[in-house]
């Protein structure tokens, strides 16, 4: 019943245009050399995830598919501890105080020199969150997977097709299907854009210099709907090419505009004097890879360098803490 919604849900999208091949990604800024497994080991790794997750459940998913997949066997190798907690994202937004609690106490545990924190989608906002709204900021930081730091327009869209707001055929049909699903939602809503009334996410220029400074250790942002190629890649493809591309003129991961994953850095270099370079390398720290939103969450690799997420992941695991 699942994967037939998503089918439903990509078919009503399949009359999208197709987009412009986006010119290659510039390399990144030379890095230290990765060290090996063997010589590195951290003490402990926590993994936090994204929006639509039921706090009862067991396991975390995103479009039907298990969060962290292949990336659980690598950090178990190269972590003495692996922590993959579950909180409930799908009845609490981004600006819940008590979700911003739940992923600060748990993140503040884990922020030793050997430690290693990474969010994904958006855990990353509820990070950034708890820091602008609370003032709960964590001494080191995190390590960012496709983080919507100024919103996503799916949000917005879902807004405006989920009962009862659907108008014609395709946007209630696509409203029944991410109600079906379980995305109608509050949490849901407040990843809304940041130029639309009643968002609730970061925006404005001192609140992306504090969440540059909070991340500054790794960040991987996607460009293609399509990625790795998965059950979910031709619905983030339909998704991107239909309707996310059209409204925005930054590249996207079929959820995430890439311009949203690298908010305030530009801000944030300037006001530090620090160099962040975005490269296609997966051993460099800001990685901009050809890899759909799922892909952040710990999908296998591609065959190509812009393709390989979970080795992103591992080479941060093994390269730390950024000074």
């Amino acid at each position: 019943m699942f994967h037939t919604a998503l089918l439903c849900m990509a078919a009503v999208t399949a009359t999208a245009a197709t987009k412009t091949p986006l010119p290659a990604a510039p390399r990144s800024a030379p890095v230290s050399p990765v060290l090996g497994a063997s010589t590195f080991v951290a003490e402990d790794c926590l993994f936090l995830h994204g929006l639509g997750v039921e706090g009862n459940a067991t396991d975390a998913f995103f479009l039907g598919v298990a969060y962290w997949l292949d990336l659980k066997n690598k950090a178990k190798q190269l972590c003495k501890r692996t922590h993959f907690p579950i909180f409930d994202t799908v009845t609490r937004g981004a600006g819940s105080k008590s979700l911003q609690d739940d992923f600060f106490n748990l993140a503040s545990k884990y922020q030793g020199p050997n430690d290693r924190v990474f969010a994904h989608s958006m855990g990353n906002v509820i990070l950034a969150r708890a820091c602008v709204d609370q003032s709960k900021c964590l001494e080191r930081g995190w390590f960012q997977a496709h983080g919507p730091l100024t919103g996503t327009v799916m949000a917005n869209l879902l807004l405006e097709w989920c009962p009862p707001n659907g108008k014609g055929w395709p946007e209630k049909l696509g409203g029944f299907v991410a109600d079906l699903i379980g995305y109608c939602t509050t949490a849901t809503y407040s990843l809304q854009t940041c130029d639309m009334p009643g968002n609730e996410v970061v925006c404005g220029t001192s609140d992306l210099i504090s969440v540059g400074r909070m991340t500054r250790h790794g960040v991987m942002c996607g460009t293609s709907g399509w990625g790795v190629l998965s059950i979910v890649s031709p619905l983030l493809a339909t998704l991107d090419e239909a309707f996310f591309a059209p409204r925005h003129a930054s590249p996207d991961d079929g959820m995430v505009s890439l311009s949203s994953c690298t908010a305030g850095f530009d801000a944030w270099t300037k006001s530090t004097g620090t160099n962040v370079s975005f490269g296609n390398d997966p051993a460099g720290r800001f990685y901009v890879a050809e890899t759909n939103h799922a892909d952040g969450m710990g999908f296998d690799n591609g065959l190509t360098q812009t393709k390989k997420p979970v080795l992103w992941f591992e080479n941060m695991i093994k390269q730390g803490w950024q000074a």
